[in-house]
């Protein structure tokens, strides 16, 4: 089922579209269009939990085909479960090497 903003749900509500009534929170439109273009430009993992609720049998084929239809491309992505660990670790080592080479480019780079 996918909604969209102005529709009515079927208990007589309609979907408001929070992206337009959100708090400024003091900032320019400008500052945030920087902000979320700086965002843009960091590295970014695609994580999917639960997946102990998708049958192991149908798991890598629709993780594979969400992968595709989000144009995710080469970029990493995971497969956890946090109720089962499954996967958890996986996730924790890459996060952790990917932090240490952080540190050392931003080393490099200040020597």
């Amino acid at each position: 089922m996918n909604l969209r903003p102005g529709e009515t749900l079927d208990d007589g509500r309609t979907l408001a579209d929070s992206s337009k009534n959100a708090p400024s929170r003091g900032r320019s439109d400008r500052a945030r269009t920087t902000r979320d273009a700086e965002l843009a430009k960091r590295p970014r993992w695609l994580v999917f939990n639960k997946i102990d609720l998708i049958a192991e049998e149908d798991r890598d084929a629709r993780l594979k085909d969400c992968v595709k239809r989000l144009r995710w491309g080469r970029k990493p992505w995971f497969a956890v479960s946090a109720a089962t660990s499954e996967g958890c670790d996986e996730v924790v080592k890459k996060a952790m090497a990917f932090i240490e080479a952080e540190k050392r480019d931003a080393a490099d780079a200040g020597a």
